[in-house]
């Protein structure tokens, strides 16, 4: 069967969407794939016994003993991948029909290609398409051409802003079997991944097909710790750390592109203006507009 694709599915939260996630793996025009649904011990057991109770030989189900949080999650997705690919995708996402044959194309077609980014369309809870201000910044930092792309001028823009959409990647999985997700991290695990595997010489394979649907929507973990300050905090220390690995590697227009961060100062300062009656989260967000404690 060639290269095959572990899709790994961390489910936490909505039944009908998580239905609609498995429901859209299961309609994959290209059939070399296989699903693990990961229930990280959530309290309604019907959505869990519902997957568990599929008959579809592709698809197999886990349930944590007790919740270990997203993160842990993805790591775990990392330990039990067994085949040649790998997708950490949403339990609210969707898959386009073609989204396994695009994604291991582009795998199969360059061996220096580390993950693939697809095409990603935007939906709010209800399905509809949408862009909000996130989404349309991504957009105009995205690179358009279906390349291969690598090197230091893609790390630096992936540091002016995040234009990638984490759950959709397809990763090589062997190169994540020797470097996973950094346990230090909880929301910026997959900047951090992707800049090391950057730093390593890998390509990124930039898909313009739309072949996933991201789920938008105000109750994501990357969401809320940026409106509690969390995720600036991670943001903070891995710049530091990103700007002083690409000045010893010669890559100054990385290491700058660390520095000043530019996006991520603009996404604090705009929620630094709606957290007037939260002082303490107000000053972690202030704090990382003007480089308190960040790479300056």
């Amino acid at each position: 069967m060639g290269v095959l694709l572990d899709i790994v599915m961390p489910f936490y939260g909505d039944e009908r969407m998580f239905r609609e996630a498995v429901e859209s793996v299961m309609a994959q025009d290209d059939h070399r794939w296989r699903l693990t649904v990961i229930d990280d011990a959530y309290p309604d057991r019907a959505p869990g016994d519902w997957a568990a109770s599929l008959t579809h030989s592709s698809i197999r189900f886990l349930r944590n003993s007790r919740n270990e949080g997203v993160a842990n999650s993805f790591r775990k997705a990392v330990e039990i991948a067994e085949h040649d690919a790998l997708c950490i995708m949403g339990c609210d996402d969707l898959l386009e029909p073609s989204f396994v044959r695009v994604a291991l194309e582009r795998l199969e077609a360059n061996p220096a290609v580390a993950y693939v980014q697809p095409g990603v369309a935007v939906i709010d809870d209800d399905g509809r398409e949408y862009r909000p201000l996130a989404d349309r910044i991504k957009a105009a930092l995205r690179p358009r051409g279906g390349r291969n792309i690598g090197g230091e001028r893609v790390a630096a823009r992936l540091l002016t802003g995040n234009w990638t959409y984490f759950p959709s990647v397809t990763w090589r999985t062997s190169l994540l079997k020797q470097r996973s997700f950094d346990a230090r991290f909880e929301v910026v695990l997959d900047l951090d991944l992707q800049l090391a595997l950057l730093a390593d010489g890998g390509l990124i394979a930039v898909d313009d097909r739309a072949t996933f649907r991201y789920r938008r929507h105000g109750g994501s973990v990357s969401s809320v710790t940026a409106r509690d300050g969390a995720r600036f905090a991670e943001e903070a220390q891995l710049f530091r750390e990103w700007t002083t690995t690409f000045g010893s590697m010669g890559w100054r227009r990385a290491a700058s592109a660390a520095r000043w961060h530019l996006t991520s100062r603009l996404n604090a300062a705009t929620l630094a203006l709606n957290a007037s009656s939260d002082t303490a989260t107000r000053r972690v967000l202030v704090g990382h507009v003007f480089g308190k404690g960040s790479a300056t």
